[in-house]
């Protein structure tokens, strides 16, 4: 594996031609703290309240709290920003939700059956196959990582502002 890993480096260095994006904006970096503490919240509060009887309703009520105030504040930022993450006239729009939520809800489904349904019926015994953790995971995770194999390099037609060859040698 690291003689591949190696090997794809040099390769990158070598052989990738440079290329710049036209134009460079800068990165709303206020507008992303402000967004990742608002879904965080969010999150653990969900997470959280999946317990039931055990959940800390409080820390549930908090969390709530500080996601939607969290997203208030994401939201004023990104009417004031120069460059915003994500600007608030496309927010208002309905069809903007309507995306959004589709990939959400059809990725939390694919999510749920790849990594949870499909490796407990591969790992059971009497109901599905019978395997281990390792060969259910290979299974399982292989195609996906053959799909990212293969559909990696389609982006390549948007480069980054600091060139495909930077990025390709961070990674």
């Amino acid at each position: 594996m690291a003689v591949v890993a190696v090997l794809a480096a040099v390769m990158v260095a070598t052989l990738t031609p440079e290329t710049k994006a036209p134009a460079a904006d800068r990165m709303d970096w206020p507008g992303v703290a402000l967004l990742v503490v608002s879904v965080g919240a969010l999150l653990t509060a969900l997470n959280e309240a999946g317990k039931l009887a055990d959940a800390n309703w409080l820390l549930v009520a908090v969390l709530i709290v500080v996601g939607a105030v969290a997203f208030a504040l994401f939201w004023r930022t990104e009417d004031r920003s120069t460059h915003p993450l994500v600007a608030t006239r496309h927010l208002k729009q309905r069809s903007t939700w309507a995306t959004l939520l589709t990939t959400l809800l059809t990725m939390t489904g694919v999510f749920a059956v790849m990594n949870g349904l499909i490796p407990a019926l591969a790992q059971d015994g009497n109901a599905g196959l019978g395997m281990g953790a390792e060969q259910s995971a290979w299974w399982t995770l292989t195609p996906y990582a053959l799909a990212g194999l293969a559909m990696g390099p389609s982006p390549a037609g948007s480069p980054p502002p600091s060139g495909t060859a930077a990025s390709c040698g961070w990674g």
